[in-house]
């Protein structure tokens, strides 16, 4: 087995290394300005900071002694010297147990934020908030529990010999902590990867979106073995491995969907594959749109041009689309299906003639989006060549005596 403090340390260096790289794909993304970072941003920078400090500790409580006793264990024969030290591994165990709830708990908030950006015209949309309120709810109830109820007076979870074996064995917040830390994780699972086997787009870029979450499932299985060991082998040290690959885990599933932006400017790499709009063969560009001020979509988080781009006017509204389809994260991958499918079929003067040319035509109302009014503009133009070609052949095939005009044709021709 590798050494505790080289597994660690690896996990911790990786964790960092895609946070840090999420954090550069967003600051690209949202016009390189840090005001224009998101939620899930400062939670996950509060977070890492609580999973360093679960880093740190958890290697020295691996090395260090605590007030869990082995039954029968005499205490008359402890050194004053082994005293402190047992009181300060103690704290520190309380502290490794704090670091790694905030930090998994931390993870699912930074995940439930994102779905709720990519839920907000889908049905989903509800069991994500009722889901949100239920992993902020556990949250709080662990806690009170586990610093107000289960151990009395506070200062014995670190007291040599404790009166409570729920200061040093901790049995009652293990099970609840693994209840809410399971079903909540299984819930996100439920809800998350069916969404995504929805999408409408090739499986060689649909696989890569399910593989990142379905890493969901290792954080279940780290989740269940840190339990296995913690009331198994409580005097082990095989429960500290688990702890650090659950979070670690936990927290490259929240930051990996984010940084494909850097690594595609790193290495030139450009998307490719069909959707429902055609090849995607363009790379979006993050950066400010040439010779125009842009601004920041507040859902989204992608830049827009509040102007008229010449260049862009050069191309056809559907070619418009496919470049800003192209090479996009899986979150806007999401949310630019989500347009498609509502503009898939619009209103034309071809499909519904009433509605543009009759007398009681209907106004819209609602204001379109960008994209939904490309894919609008490009319909209207296809039915005008098409109804006009249909009319010129019409026009062919009728006789040239009822071409003249004025020309009405006589009673006699009825009979």
């Amino acid at each position: 087995m590798v050494p505790f403090v080289i597994e660690s340390w690896i996990w911790f260096s990786c964790v960092m290394l895609i946070a840090l790289s999420r954090f550069l794909s967003r600051y690209m993304a949202l016009g390189k300005s840090l005001k224009h970072f998101q939620a899930d941003e400062y939670v996950m920078l509060v977070v890492l900071c609580f999973y360093t400090t679960l880093i740190v500790t958890i290697n020295i409580v691996a090395n260090s002694s605590s007030n869990l006793l082995p039954p029968g264990y005499d205490t008359s024969h402890i050194t004053a010297e082994d005293r402190r030290q047992r009181v300060y591994g103690s704290k520190l165990v309380l502290v490794v147990e704090e670091s790694q709830c905030v930090t998994i708990w931390g993870a699912k908030a930074c995940l439930l934020i994102m779905y709720l950006r990519l839920t907000t015209m889908r049905k989903e949309n509800i069991a994500i908030k009722v889901l949100a309120g239920y992993v902020a709810g556990t949250f709080v109830l662990m806690e009170i529990l586990y610093l107000g109820v289960w151990c009395r007076p506070f200062s014995n979870y670190w007291a040599l010999p404790t009166p409570n074996p729920q200061c040093d064995a901790a049995t009652n917040h293990l099970i609840t902590n693994a209840v809410f830390n399971l079903t909540s994780d299984i819930a996100m699972l439920a809800i998350g990867l069916p969404m995504f086997l929805r999408l409408t787009m090739p499986w060689t870029k649909k696989v890569p979106l399910i593989g990142i979450f379905s890493l969901g499932v290792f954080v279940i299985v780290a989740a269940i073995m840190n339990k296995v060991y913690s009331f198994g082998s409580p005097f082990g040290s095989e429960w500290v491995y688990w702890y650090v690959r659950e979070s670690s885990t936990a927290l490259i599933v929240a930051n990996l969907p984010f940084i494909w932006l850097l690594y595609r400017k790193l290495f030139g790499i450009t998307g490719t594959g069909d959707t429902r709009m055609g090849s995607l063969h363009h790379t979006i560009s993050m950066g400010t749109t040439r010779g125009r001020r842009a601004t920041v979509d507040p859902i989204e988080g992608r830049k827009m041009s509040d102007g008229t781009d010449p260049d862009l006017e050069a191309t056809k509204p559907l070619d418009r689309m496919r470049t800003h389809s192209g090479s996009m994260t899986f979150e806007e991958m999401l949310r630019a299906e989500r347009v498609v499918s509502v503009g898939e079929k619009p209103a034309t003067p071809y499909t519904h003639p009433a509605l543009f040319y009759g007398s009681g035509a209907r106004k819209n109302t609602r204001a379109e989006s960008p994209l939904e009014h490309a894919i609008l503009r490009d319909s209207l133009e296809q039915d005008t060549v098409r109804r006009g070609s249909e009319v010129e052949h019409q026009y062919a095939r009728t006789p040239a005596s009822s071409q003249a005009t004025g020309s009405q044709k006589s009673p006699s021709s009825f009979a």
